[in-house]
């Protein structure tokens, strides 16, 4: 990986002529109106078109980079064209018809758009990222970032908080939690490939494996088991409250040594 002065240097090659644009066959609606979670469930399984989500990888790729030995984000880096090219890949994005998508299609457009989202805020006022905690609030009760409207699709106005509310509610998948982007420690980092509907599930799968088996978000002691927030978030919505379900999940991906 680059470090972030090189990257800078290269900046115009990597994101350079990337106008992407919804295919007429996926075209928005308008004027759908406010939030409606079972809008989000409609879905055709026999659809086989393919997003272009190769500008998430770009992205990725342009922003990790090597911080005492481990990748970190360097979000600040996304400033003049990079920036653009951000909000180009948001816009393509929000001019999809998600609901003509199949579901893996659908669990990789909701992952890349929320992510794409966060990025794009963070790069947009680097200075608030120390805040980004309470920028972010917690499911239920979303801090200033998480409760502005950031998307329209299929004209509907969404936050970062509703996103999250389709994929953990609608997608009924305890997966789908490592795949948020939160700008913060203690979450996953997404590596340098961007999700598609053909990568998806195994990418989640490979997630969830690394965020399961980091001490800092499960750690087991004489005392019990000291766990990420994140499933305390989601231990409601994913696993019927139950601490026992929560542990069982959390069990199917740890190492034999956890």
């Amino acid at each position: 990986m680059m470090n972030l002065n090189a990257k800078g240097a290269v900046a115009a090659i990597l994101l350079a002529g990337s106008a992407l644009v919804a295919p007429a066959t996926i075209a928005q609606d308008s004027g759908a109106g406010m939030f409606d979670a079972a809008h989000w469930e409609v879905h055709d399984p026999n659809q086989t078109f393919a997003l272009d989500h190769s500008p998430m990888t770009n992205i990725l790729k342009f922003i990790t980079v090597e911080e005492r030995g481990k990748s970190a984000a360097a979000y600040q880096a996304l400033e003049g064209q990079a920036l653009g090219y951000v909000r180009a890949y948001k816009d393509y994005l929000q001019g999809v018809k998600v609901s003509l998508l199949n579901r893996d299609e659908q669990l990789a457009f909701w992952l890349n758009l929320h992510n794409v989202g966060v990025i794009e805020k963070i790069a947009e006022d680097f200075r608030k990222k120390g805040r980004i905690k309470r920028l972010r609030g917690t499911p239920g009760d979303p801090g200033e970032w998480w409760s502005e409207t950031s998307f329209v699709v299929e004209g509907y106005e969404l936050s970062l908080e509703d996103v999250e509310r389709i994929l953990v509610d609608g997608f009924n998948e305890p997966l789908a939690i490592y795949g948020l982007c939160y700008g913060v420690k203690g979450t996953n980092m997404l590596g340098t490939v961007g999700f598609t509907g053909k990568n998806v599930r195994a990418r989640l799968k490979t997630l969830a494996t690394d965020f399961v088996n980091d001490r800092s978000n499960v750690r087991v002691s004489g005392k019990g088991v000291r766990v990420s927030s994140l499933y305390v978030w989601n231990q409601d919505a994913l696993f019927d409250g139950s601490t026992d379900a929560m542990i069982e999940h959390i069990a199917a991906y740890a190492e034999p040594g956890l």
